[in-house]
């Protein structure tokens, strides 16, 4: 793909989204934009769970993960992210901003079609048709986000609670 300024900047932010993994492949096939990335050599890998520093053990599988459209483009991501050990957590795949674990969307991209459902008449099929998106996947972004409202919403009361006492 012809990389031009518009391109260039829309991956930056993604450059620094991506980390510990950086860019280092992008192709046009099918109407689409694959961005290849891998671990950025020198990454400091951190243990997702603990947050302390872990040392390399080798790359996850590789996945494929929906990010934001480039002018009317569906861009996929296809990264491998870094596997650390941790001394009490075991092996696990490094901890990175990009997208929630066992997740094929993005950040961004669940963001956005959250937005969209609370902000527009848009009905779940037009969505998954306007998206590309096929079986559960905008059903589960829904009930991820219900989850987080409930539980964001019941410690909200338990905060509250505590105060309440002192």
């Amino acid at each position: 793909m012809p990389i031009d300024n518009r391109f260039l900047t829309y991956i930056a932010p993604l450059t620094e989204l991506l980390l510990p993994c950086e860019p280092i492949e992008t192709i046009l096939e099918n109407s689409r934009i694959v961005v290849i990335a891998t671990k950025k050599p020198g990454a400091i890998l951190t243990c997702p769970c603990c947050g302390k520093v872990g040392s390399p053990r080798g790359l996850a599988q590789p996945r494929l993960i929906r990010h934001l459209d480039f002018e009317n483009m569906p861009v996929w991501v296809n990264v491998t992210f870094p596997r650390v050990y941790c001394p009490e957590h075991g092996h696990v795949v490094a901890k990175q901003n990009f997208c929630k674990p066992r997740c094929r969307i993005s950040k961004a991209f669940e963001d956005l079609l959250l937005e969209m459902i609370c902000g527009t008449d848009q009905t779940e099929m037009e969505l998954k048709k306007q998206f590309q998106l096929k079986g559960q996947a905008l059903a589960r972004i829904v009930d991820r986000a219900r989850q987080q409202l409930e539980k964001s919403t019941v410690d909200g009361f338990q905060t509250v609670d505590k105060e309440m006492k002192d």
